[in-house]
């Protein structure tokens, strides 16, 4: 059996033990929270870059159809001209045959 002083210092232990453990979880907690926000920060961050790259590559897309309706239309140009280009070389073959 134990004696009141045995008793005592035991419950006096384990108070302390309780005490420690909660100052550990404690810190534990504020370490956590911390974390916790430098990751909402960070999540904002990239949300942020992801929006800003979002609008980025719309912008890009649409400079790309622009561009390529303008090429398409050189290209309809250069194809025009050429056709032209080889009508007059047939007017011009054609006149340089007759007989003048």
């Amino acid at each position: 059996m134990q004696t009141i002083e045995q008793q005592s210092g035991a419950a006096q232990a384990e108070r302390e033990q309780r005490i420690a453990e909660n100052a550990t979880l404690v810190s534990r907690q504020q370490e956590l929270a911390g974390q916790r926000q430098e990751a909402m920060a960070l999540a904002q961050r990239l949300s942020a870059q992801s929006h800003e790259l979002r609008l980025q590559l719309a912008a890009i897309e649409t400079q790309l159809k622009v561009s390529r309706t303008a090429l398409d239309q050189l290209r309809d140009d250069r194809s025009q001209r050429a056709s032209q280009l080889a009508k007059l070389r047939l007017i011009s073959n054609t006149r340089s045959r007759m007989p003048g």
